[in-house]
């Protein structure tokens, strides 16, 4: 679990942006078109980053845990990747806008706020949670 949490914390590195303080990966899904002012990461480094997240989450099925909240760390690890891949088609979506590929990320984000919410009240009281998804609005709101 150790490696799956390393090298997925490292994922942001593959994009080739880095601004200061931040992920590229974080500002594509957290701020709305035109807000971001930083360059989009090429094509080319997306696909390598989607490779990368992959990469990086392989070994979690196999990964033994022997912990009460083993199948809640999963779903977090599984979070965590999915938040970055879409991340990555928002990416692309602002370099090769597609309408078919625009509708599957709505839907796809719709279902990821979902899960971050069912996570976040799995771990947390509910203070907090209703700015904590109001980060993803922006994203929504675009598509």
């Amino acid at each position: 679990m150790g490696r799956v949490a390393s090298d997925l914390g490292d994922v942001y590195r593959t994009a080739g942006i880095e601004p200061p303080n931040s992920s590229a990966l974080f500002w594509a899904l957290q701020e709305p078109p035109g807000a971001w002012d930083a360059p989009l990461p090429p094509h080319a480094a997306i696909e390598r980053t989607l490779a990368a997240i992959d990469a990086a989450l392989a070994p979690l099925a196999s990964a033994a845990m022997e912990r009460p909240d083993a199948a809640l760390v999963r779903r977090e690890f599984q979070q965590a990747a999915r938040l970055l891949r879409l991340a990555c088609r928002r990416v692309l979506l602002r370099l090769e806008p597609d309408e078919a590929a625009r509708r599957a990320f709505a839907r796809d984000l719709t279902a990821a706020i979902e899960e971050q919410r069912s996570l976040w009240l799995a771990r947390n009281r509910p203070g907090g949670l209703a700015d904590s998804l109001a980060r993803f609005e922006p994203a929504l709101r675009a598509v």
